[in-house]
């Protein structure tokens, strides 16, 4: 705790230190915060994660901020939202015993409408990844004239992520601010670059031996495998682990889309026609003391994620939809120009989302799980009363894992004769023998649940299906709908030779002259179909022949007067 007063800091801002534990300032911290406390200063320094690189610039720049005034005059960069929510969390807590130095994150993958109401508050630090800042300096959307310091968190991960350009233009409009505060890794060409272009010649430079980092217990163990190799191996890993928890970070923004992108490709090989995700902001839609909120906010996608694997599902050339949970997750998923939406059963009860979704004039494809027939009618009509009449209904069972005996798969025809729409089933259940009887009822879609291992921990890989088992379901689903066929009750063409070779015609059951009256005695009915087809006996007999004809020979109506 005293050290950290010899550097500088203040009795306020080392109160909140104390409550998070640190006591003693890393190498970094005691480099940096005596030279940034001085002010208008520029400054490179080069340390690796975890050495404490938050503290080393953040507790400066809060001795530099004037609260009395309400204006943005601190602005720090970080690559990713995650890094960005972090900073902005660590300010707030080592302003705990201050005076009160607001901070606001902004990053892409979130409702732009929503960070620009919060930059109305009084803001005085802006935490942002470059992409999104560019976005509110487009819309005017945030006043960056009274900053006096830029720093720039993780500068090589913004260089590897391909926001270089995004970073010239930003450091260009503010050239003229008083410090420049740079923090990296790794010091490569782009970097360096970025420093002479943008900073002091004079700036000062600071360099951490890597050794000197925060947590030391950390030991590193690595496998070495081939790229094509790399989803399986790490999914063989993860496996081993069993219920164990952890973080897997991939080394930029393209390889953790990567990742996902091969989980869209597996789907596309097995020959799925779409898929389908959940799109939701948990708060707004789970309490958070329901018992699930947890569980919904890890399996929690940004709006930008959804953004780039849609993208790609269009690139490899399989329909990307979701079921949004919420009405601005609705509004992001109009936004990237979603083909569909499904409503989840969940929803089905839910009428502003349904007329809301059902404005838009997409396709809906709605599931009825819990539902009476009266619920499922109520739906359909609010989303007809707002003229959206593209609608498709998926019975459903909504038990995890739903028992087949429960199916209850007659119901796929009452509503398919009550509303006379397409009709499906969404499947919450393991066995893919329901889906085949589906199928052959005459459902329309079949929804599944989709999983890399069965055996991956969480709720549902142990009754999803695996990319085999949904290969070997759609080969027999489309199996199905040969057999079934178009429905016209006309010949097969296997079966045209038949029709002459099986069928029978009338013939002669004797030898006849020309001018012999035909009896039912004198004819016969035999195969093959060369004659004058049998329901025509009534009319033939009685008639006269025009010529001789042999025993067996048919009849042709040339035959006849």
């Amino acid at each position: 705790m005293e050290e950290f007063k010899k550097l500088g800091i203040k009795e306020g801002f080392i109160k909140g230190l104390n409550e998070l534990n640190i006591v003693k300032p890393t190498q970094v911290q005691q480099e940096a915060i005596p030279l940034l406390l001085k002010g208008k200063t520029d400054i490179v320094a080069q340390a690796q994660t975890g050495t404490g690189k938050t503290a080393a610039y953040g507790l400066p720049l809060l001795h530099i901020i004037d609260p009395k005034k309400d204006v943005i005059q601190g602005l720090i960069l970080c690559p990713t939202r995650e890094l960005g929510q972090q900073v902005a969390k660590q300010l707030f807590r080592f302003t705990k015993y201050t005076d009160k130095i607001f901070t606001e994150a902004v990053y892409g993958g979130a409702y732009i409408e929503k960070q620009i109401v919060a930059l109305r508050r009084p803001t005085h630090i802006v935490v942002a990844t470059p992409g999104r800042l560019i976005d509110l300096v487009k819309r005017k959307a945030i006043d960056l004239q009274n900053v006096k310091t830029v720093i720039l968190d993780e500068a090589d991960e913004m260089l590897s992520m391909g926001f270089k350009s995004e970073l010239d233009e930003i450091l260009g409009f503010l050239d003229n601010v008083d410090s420049k505060w740079l923090f990296s890794a790794t010091i490569p060409q782009g970097i360096r670059q970025i420093v002479n272009e943008h900073m002091s010649s004079d700036a000062h430079r600071i360099e951490v031996n890597a050794k000197n980092v925060v947590n030391s217990k950390i030991h590193h163990q690595y496998v070495i495998c081939d790229e094509a190799e790399k989803l399986h191996v790490l999914l063989q890993f993860l496996k081993s682990e069993g219920e164990n928890r952890g973080l897997v970070f991939c080394r930029t923004k393209a390889v953790t889309q990567k990742l996902a992108k091969q989980l869209i490709q597996e789907a596309k090989k097995c020959g799925a026609s779409a898929i389908k995700f959940q799109t939701f902001k948990t708060e707004e839609f789970v309490r958070k003391s329901n018992k699930y909120y947890p569980l919904f906010k890890k399996s929690e996608l940004t709006y930008e994620e959804f953004g780039e694997l849609s993208d790609y599902a269009k690139q490899i050339g399989i329909t990307f939809f979701s079921a949004p949970f919420d009405i601005e997750s609705a509004n992001y998923l109009k936004q990237i120009g979603v083909p569909a939406f499904k409503i989840a059963s969940s929803d089905l009860i839910n009428v502003p989302l349904i007329k809301h979704i059902a404005k838009m004039n997409k396709p809906m494809i709605i599931s009825t799980g819990l539902s009476i027939m009266k619920e499922v009618e109520d739906a359909v009509n609010h989303c007809m009363y707002e003229g959206n009449d593209k609608i498709s209904l998926l019975h459903c069972i909504a038990h995890y894992p739903t028992d087949p005996l429960e199916a209850n798969l007659d119901a796929i025809n009452t509503m398919r004769e009550k509303f006379r729409i397409p009709i499906g089933y969404s499947d919450n259940g393991e066995s893919t023998l329901v889906d085949l009887v589906a199928v052959s009822l005459g459902a329309n879609i079949i929804e599944k649940h989709f999983t890399l291992d069965k055996t991956m921990s969480g709720p549902d890989h142990s009754f999803s299906i695996d990319p085999n088992g949904l290969k070997n379901l759609i080969d027999q689903i489309q199996n199905i709908e040969k057999i079934k066929g178009h429905g016209k009750k006309i010949p097969q063409p296997t079966e045209l030779e038949g029709r002459y070779f099986i069928r029978t015609s009338i013939t002669a059951n004797r030898d006849l002259k020309e001018g012999d009256i035909l009896t039912k005695e004198t004819l016969s009915i035999k195969r093959p179909a060369e004659g004058i087809e049998p329901k025509y006996i009534e009319q033939v007999i009685g008639k006269k022949l025009t010529k001789d004809i042999k025993i067996d020979e048919p009849i042709h109506w040339n035959y006849l007067f």
